[in-house]
């Protein structure tokens, strides 16, 4: 009768012992990075039959599914070294191993270009391969000149507009015509994104980085246009495996990889010989050998002899990118001071939102390198960049004497209707319109939607509720008062926001209300105090049921209030403090409720009890680890960390935490 449930039972749990004995871990180069597509196999015959084998996924991870005993493992892979080793698997946990392959040294000679029997193409990209390390590490540092420019422009499909002949319709608005134009120069054919920025890089190996920003221009909205710093979209081809999170969701396998001839073709297409020099130069094509996720398709170009890159333009596969439906890169190289470095990149993108498609270009210059210059200590930190008084008050002759090439007749075209537009709708005449009618006084404001008044020039901004918000429902019955906020920012970055509300009750007369002011008096440091204050009822039990909840007898009037500030001690660490003091009463015997609900509700008179005080503080403590961060001229811009935030709070109660007795 149970045996079968039992050998059932035998049998899963078998199955899963089994399923847990494994071999499995990474494959990885002398350099730590993963190597993709690697071949692992068992040259001894296993218990359960047959020889064993898997293949690494593009992280560089492999598994084999085995029982216990021991197994010679044979790892090998195009361009390395084999590796081989005796594993032994014993308990029913995967047994993880880890291995790091010897690139081979290639044995080449001379590259030939003469017979078709051979894969040229790859045997060129081999011996880029060779010696990539030492162009990888050319220099211990230096510093550049960097110019970037980012534009974005926008294809919108519109549905042909139909014209209105009908006589009968009310007239137009006169100068709605007016309107539209405006608003198609500022939105349709003429709308355009676009940043100009000068930076000073400062770099020391491995991936210390300085960047001073010493111009910054920008029309439109160029928040989303990409790469704007250095700091981050590096793509080093030179690199095994090229990672942007940023931009693609999976790691690229580098052309340049030394088992590249598993992810792609290559192909040999041209040999170029230079004008006025005896170099030359070899056009290599790639493409992906299956539509993968995690390859390029495009050209390099490797100069005879140094067999070094001297141009690349690689498109990604679209299945991999996040944001992108295309994503292209087009870089450069010179030789300057016997260095061969990046002279210039571009960045070319498009994505679709709605039936809008956004097409993006960033040029990126890079001019006067210096190499190996000697920094002070302590130069390089988890500030990654500052950006000078003076970067957002440069003109356009500044802008017209650093710029590598000028602007496009489209550019500037685009440009010049921007600016004009700009220079319009940010005038003090016309901002003090838009201020006059956002503070229009009208029935709607005042009855429903309540008063609002901004003034720009004094950055201020108040609100009041409507007559529509002056009533509400409380604890004791219904309560008439208003809500308020009042909103202050100077130039420095200091901001203050008080905000709060009163009301009395029309049983009982009574007062309650609240009211918090937050003050930011040190932008950089993150620095912000507050005060706070307020008088109502409040539930005993706030987690009980919801009838439960609004009984009576969960009630008890709070007198509270408290002070709270918060600040950065160091880069990353935070701390924040706060005092809180509770006068706790039951309602007066000869407080007037409503009884509207009383038979339906079962209610009851609140509890009586003596008053009395509560006192807590707390503190608390954030650090996050490595964390960076640009200045600018009036604050701080936090980056972020690849550690995690480490938080610790301690709650204090005092004077005292059980229920005293004291006189009023």
């Amino acid at each position: 009768m149970y045996l079968k449930p039992i050998l059932a039972f035998f049998l899963i749990l078998c199955s899963a012992f089994a399923s847990g004995q494994a071999i499995q871990g990474f494959i990885y180069d002398e350099s730590n990075n993963p190597i993709p597509y690697a071949k692992v196999y068992m040259t001894n015959t296993s218990s359960n039959g047959g020889s064993l084998g898997a293949i690494s996924d593009e992280e560089g991870k492999y598994f084999i599914g085995c029982n216990q005993g021991s197994y010679n493992l044979v790892y090998k892979c195009v361009g390395f070294e084999d590796y081989e080793i005796t594993v032994t698997v014993k308990g029913l946990q995967p047994t993880v191993h880890n291995i790091y392959m010897k690139q081979k040294d290639n044995e080449l000679g001379t590259v030939e270009i003469k017979t078709k029997k051979r894969n040229v193409g790859w045997e060129i990209v081999q011996r880029v391969i060779d010696h990539k390390k030492d162009l990888i590490q050319q220099y211990d540092s230096y510093s550049c000149d960097i110019y970037i420019k980012g534009t974005e422009s926008f294809d919108v499909k519109k549905k042909p507009e139909k014209e209105n002949d009908d006589p009968d319709d009310e007239p137009n608005d006169k100068f709605q015509k007016q309107k539209d134009e405006i608003n198609k120069k500022l939105n349709g054919e003429n709308r355009l994104n676009m940043v100009e920025i000068n930076i000073e890089k400062h770099f020391q190996y491995p991936n210390k980085i300085k960047e001073i920003r010493t111009g910054y221009d920008k029309i439109g909205k160029p928040e989303q246009i990409y790469f704007q710093t250095t700091t981050g979209g590096e793509f080093n081809f030179y690199k095994s495996l090229v990672r942007q999170e940023d931009v693609h969701k999976t790691p690229i396998v580098s052309p340049l990889h030394p088992s590249g001839i598993l992810s792609y073709k290559y192909k040999l297409k041209e040999i170029i010989t230079e004008e006025g020099s005896n170099d030359t130069i070899y056009k290599i094509e790639i493409s992906p050998r299956s539509v993968g996720t995690s390859t390029l398709e495009g050209f390099l170009w490797i100069k005879k002899g140094d067999f070094v890159l001297t141009k690349l333009d690689l498109a990604m596969h679209k299945g991999n990118l996040k944001k992108y439906d295309d994503f292209h890169i087009i870089q450069s190289f010179e030789q300057i001071d016997s260095f061969w470095v990046m002279t210039r990149q571009s960045f070319e993108y498009s994505t679709k939102y709605m039936k809008e498609t956004i097409k993006g270009i960033t040029t990126v210059a890079y001019s006067n390198y210096k190499f190996n210059p000697v920094y002070p200590p302590k130069y390089f930190s988890n500030e990654v960049g500052v950006t000078t008084e003076e970067a957002y008050e440069r003109d356009s002759t500044y802008w017209g004497s650093i710029r590598p090439e000028p602007l496009t007749q489209e550019e500037q075209r685009k440009k010049f209707v921007q600016d004009s537009l700009t220079a319009i709708y940010t005038s003090e005449e016309y901002l003090d319109s838009v201020d006059a009618n956002f503070n229009k006084i009208t029935a709607l404001k005042v009855l429903i939607m309540g008063i609002e008044h901004r003034n720009r020039h004094k950055k201020t901004q108040w609100f009041i509720s409507s007559v529509a918000e002056l009533f509400n429902l409380s604890q004791g019955g219904v309560r008439i008062g208003p809500e308020f906020q009042l909103f202050k920012k100077w130039k420095n970055e200091q901001w203050i926001d008080f905000s709060g509300n009163f009301s009395v009750g029309l049983n009982n007369g009574d007062l309650r209300g609240k009211g918090r002011i937050y003050h930011r008096y040190n932008p950089k440091k993150f620095a912000t105090w507050s005060v706070w204050y307020s008088r109502d009822a409040e539930f005993i039990n706030s987690f009980d049921a919801i009838l439960s909840q609004w009984n009576r007898k969960n009630w008890y009037i709070n007198n509270q209030g408290g002070v709270w500030h918060s600040f950065e001690i160091l880069n990353g660490l935070f701390l924040s403090t706060g005092l809180r003091v509770e006068r706790r009463s039951s309602f007066d015997t000869t407080y007037k409720f409503n009884t509207w609900l009383d038979n339906a509700l079962d209610q009851s008179f609140p509890d009586q009890f003596d008053p009395y005080y509560v006192l807590r503080t707390n503190i608390g403590l954030e650090f996050t680890p490595g964390q960076k961060y640009m200045t600018e001229p009036k604050r701080k811009v936090i980056l972020g960390s690849v550690w995690p935030t480490f938080s610790l709070y301690q709650f204090v109660p005092r004077w005292p935490s059980s229920k005293v007795s004291l006189a009023d």
